[in-house]
């Protein structure tokens, strides 16, 4: 199992499980804990994969300011029809995943924190 978070293709940030997916049904999650920012509007914290409810990997990692995605295409579940997060994706487009996904939960709990002038200058930088 791998998460990788890649800031644009500047700063690829990757966790690696121990342990490889066993086969059959298992749930896969990653938890990000943010313990603060630098600099400022970044996040800061500890990415932890998990496998079965087991932790198999954690690392300390910051986040972008603002939305980003070539494509605009946000969350994929089972394929990436838009650009891969990185180079070395097995297979060809879309990549599809050949197994089943039976339920995909995300949870955005916690302090909401939009800052529309930080959004809109982050939009403009990308043009």
């Amino acid at each position: 199992m791998h998460y990788i978070y890649n800031w644009l293709g500047d700063i690829k940030q990757q966790v690696v499980s121990n342990k490889a997916v066993p086969t059959g049904a298992s749930t896969l999650s990653a938890i990000f804990n943010k313990e603060g920012e630098n600099p400022p509007h970044v996040a800061n914290g500890t990415l932890a994969i998990y496998i079965n409810d087991e932790k198999v990997g954690e690392m300390k990692m910051m986040t972008q300011p603002g939305k980003f995605s070539i494509a605009g295409e946000g969350l994929n579940v089972g394929r990436d029809g838009g650009e891969p997060v990185t180079g070395d994706f097995p297979g060809e487009y879309p990549w599809p995943f050949t197994g089943t996904v039976k339920r995909v939960v995300v949870d955005v709990s916690g302090e909401v924190s939009i800052h529309h002038e930080r959004e809109a200058h982050a939009m403009l930088m990308r043009e």
